[in-house]
């Protein structure tokens, strides 16, 4: 079974903070990017990270994940002040998720875990 990591939209507006550039990262809601198992990917702004989120509320290197044998995505803060959130829960250093559940990327952006649907 194949697993993709999708952008599914904004969570909410950020609130009392004031931003020189894009929110919304570069690239649409709906758009997935492919995941292999224990291949450490890497978001944020920096130009070396795997998945380049071009928004002002990813930090330069941001949160990372791998998908497990068992389908399921360790999902690891890499900031120390970075917004993380998993299911409404701060996360300041690690999360496992499973299908069908997100992440927040600086408490506004959301990526999904699923099942891919096409090769």
């Amino acid at each position: 079974m194949a697993f993709e990591l999708a952008f599914v939209g904004t969570s909410k507006a950020p609130v009392g903070r004031n931003f020189a550039g894009p929110i919304e990262p570069q690239f649409p809601v709906g758009t997935a990017f492919r995941l292999e198992v224990g291949k450490r990917v890497v978001l944020g702004r920096a130009k070396d990270c795997a998945i380049l989120v071009d928004s002002m509320i990813a930090q330069r290197h941001h949160v990372a994940v791998t998908l497990g044998q068992d389908g399921r995505l360790l999902v690891e803060n890499l900031g120390g002040g970075s917004h993380m959130y998993a299911s409404g829960k701060y996360i300041d250093d690690r999360v496992t998720l499973g299908p069908g559940e997100h992440f927040e990327l600086g408490g506004v952006l959301v990526f999904e875990l699923r099942v891919a649907t096409a090769p």
